[in-house]
């Protein structure tokens, strides 16, 4: 399964509060509250409302704040800044819309977090489409970034 890395990471760096951000079906939201421990949270956001169907109706859908809309402020209104371990980006994919959400998103990010984005090379359906990669050259001047 292609998400696993998000499964892994947050296992291995013992996050607590995880933010995706482009659930699409909820595969990724599902694996993670089946593997963290209970307490943790999830939060995910998508504009589809017929998205989340993986966890939607499951034993784990009560783990899953699930919020419906733009990856903008009023989606994380109820959140403060600093305090999810790790964020999961994979939404939009042009470069504007991977400047606009992690701009948004990194003020998020706790000090010892992981912010992870998907889709970072241009292939397939992506091709020539993605700006995650352009983004994240401009980004990697002034923060340490890995590709995994």
């Amino acid at each position: 399964y292609r998400h696993r890395p998000a499964l892994k990471i947050a296992l291995c760096s013992g996050a607590r509060r995880v933010l995706e951000a482009g659930s699409f079906r909820g595969y990724t939201a599902l694996l993670l509250a089946q593997h963290l421990d209970d307490t943790s949270q999830i939060v995910t956001i998508d504009q589809d409302p017929k998205h989340g169907e993986a966890y939607r109706n499951t034993s784990h859908a009560g783990q899953i704040d699930r919020r419906v809309g733009k990856i903008s402020p009023s989606t994380l209104e109820s959140d403060t800044h600093g305090t999810f371990d790790l964020i999961f980006l994979d939404a939009g994919h042009l470069y504007d819309e991977v400047k606009h959400d992690t701009e948004l998103l990194l003020p998020y990010l706790s000090d010892q977090g992981t912010f992870l984005w998907h889709d970072y090379a241009n292939w397939g359906y992506y091709n020539s489409h993605n700006g995650v990669p352009e983004y994240l050259n401009e980004l990697n001047q002034n923060y340490p970034l890995v590709h995994v």
